[in-house]
């Protein structure tokens, strides 16, 4: 149950191998990895391992990892795939150096928490400061910021 499809992995992969063999055996974090743009992330480093032997270890945070595999196996199931269960905001570092952090945990919707926009805010800065107070004890060498389309408001 793919969501990317063959031609748009080629497509990245024609773009981007390179940068992906950078970070052969190396140790990725990310938020938001079971998310809309996280899928497809996994999916472009599962494929990456599958094809290019790059050996390189996912550490997905989610609040709920068994609820994700359970309806996404092609995604989970992988042993190279490691779930850091936890809130964005109050989440336990995991014992592990990793290199490359990426952070695409976003959500914006007010309503589906019925707060204000100011709380969100208040969210948003207090889950980035976590994921870089992370990158901090980790000794990341890069960290990549994500935003969604939805902070600009309807298109």
């Amino acid at each position: 149950m793919r969501q990317v499809s063959e031609g748009d992995l080629d497509l990245i992969f024609s773009h981007a191998l390179s940068s992906l063999q950078q970070m052969k055996g190396e140790n990725i974090f990310i938020t938001g990895g079971t998310g809309f743009f996280g899928k497809w992330l996994l999916e472009v480093f599962i494929h990456a391992n599958q094809n290019y032997n790059l050996g390189i270890e996912l550490h997905v945070l989610s609040r709920n990892p068994s609820g994700f595999v359970e309806s996404f196996p092609h995604l989970g199931n992988h042993p190279f795939i490691h779930f850091v269960q936890g809130d964005l905001e109050s989440f336990s570092f995991p014992a592990i150096n990793c290199s490359y952090i990426i952070h695409a945990a976003t959500d914006v919707s007010t309503s589906l928490h019925g707060e204000s926009l100011g709380d969100i805010s208040e969210s948003i800065l207090a889950g980035t400061k976590r994921v870089l107070e992370f990158a901090k004890v980790t000794q990341a060498t890069k960290v990549l910021l994500t935003s969604s389309g939805a902070v600009y408001g309807t298109q």
